[in-house]
């Protein structure tokens, strides 16, 4: 299970990590470790490759079911992870027009000025054309300067 974590950690690091990133591959490491608990809770142990073969060599069915228990103990406490980023702190919510100003976006954190900059921003098929070429991050650089 230490290697579920240490796999994110590597994957949160870089430097082109963003937030958008950052958040997205947290969110699919919730979803995972939800799929692996229901995994375990259903008696299928496929992810856990040694295990399963341990499983299917040994035959004992008492083995099995206590094992089976912790780790299903184990997923359960991993589920805490979602304390630490609940969805409704999830940044990106409200700041989806930075990964792409060139669709509409119905909720964003602007202000009615931010909003009318964006609007003219988005209607430039000039630099959507330059958008579509270059990483989010040196687009928005670029806009900057």
């Amino acid at each position: 299970m230490f290697s579920y974590i240490n796999e994110l950690n590597l994957k949160l690091q870089g430097p082109d990590t963003t937030i958008f990133y950052a958040w997205n591959k947290i969110e699919s490491f919730k979803k995972k470790l939800k799929l692996r608990r229901s995994m375990i809770a259903e008696r299928n142990n496929e992810m856990l490759q040694s295990y399963s073969d341990y499983i299917m060599e040994a035959d004992d069915f008492y083995s099995q079911n206590s094992v089976s228990d912790v780790i299903a103990a184990h997923l359960q406490m991993m589920m805490s992870f979602e304390k630490y980023y609940p969805e409704h702190e999830d940044p990106r919510r409200q700041n989806m027009w930075i990964l792409n100003p060139f669709v509409e976006h119905k909720e964003t954190a602007l202000s009615h000025e931010e909003s009318l900059q964006l609007i003219e921003l988005s209607s430039d098929k000039g630099l959507e054309s330059t958008f579509n070429y270059m990483s989010t991050s040196k687009f928005w650089i670029r806009m900057r300067n």
